[in-house]
């Protein structure tokens, strides 16, 4: 079964997701959390703040309530798989934190995309909304 990412002109770095599209440091998470804007979905808080790189990166906070350290990777390598793969999806360039709610390592891998998936839907298309109308 092919890969979902597999498409014609597509390269294996295409497919993946480099350091230098994450967030690392910890004022970069502060940045994101404190001016960024603010959405909720049923698993996740998501920061949303414009950034000055011209490109997508994505940060991720799983704290010790979600389950030990097992589960808080596994989580974070869905989140981004998942962010990986919708890259195109992404505004051009954005700082995105991703805050994992209680009790998100016991939702199946589809729930948690079907989730994310329904954020970029409705949070994009608002702010392209609201940017036409002004």
């Amino acid at each position: 079964m092919p890969h979902p990412s597999d498409s014609p002109g597509r390269t294996c770095q295409d497919r993946s997701f480099p350091k230098k599209d994450r967030l690392l440091r910890r004022f970069e998470f502060l940045a994101a959390t404190r001016r960024g804007r603010r959405h909720s979905t049923r698993y996740f808080l998501v920061y949303f703040l414009e950034n000055r790189v011209g490109r997508p990166r994505l940060g991720i906070v799983a704290s010790k309530k979600v389950g030990n350290a097992v589960k808080r990777n596994h989580l974070k390598r869905r989140i981004r798989e998942f962010f990986r793969l919708h890259k195109s999806r992404l505004p051009a360039a954005g700082d995105m934190v991703v805050v994992a709610k209680r009790g998100i390592p016991f939702v199946p891998y589809g729930d948690v995309c079907r989730d994310l998936s329904r954020f970029l839907d409705t949070a994009f298309h608002r702010a392209r909304r609201r940017r036409g109308q002004a």
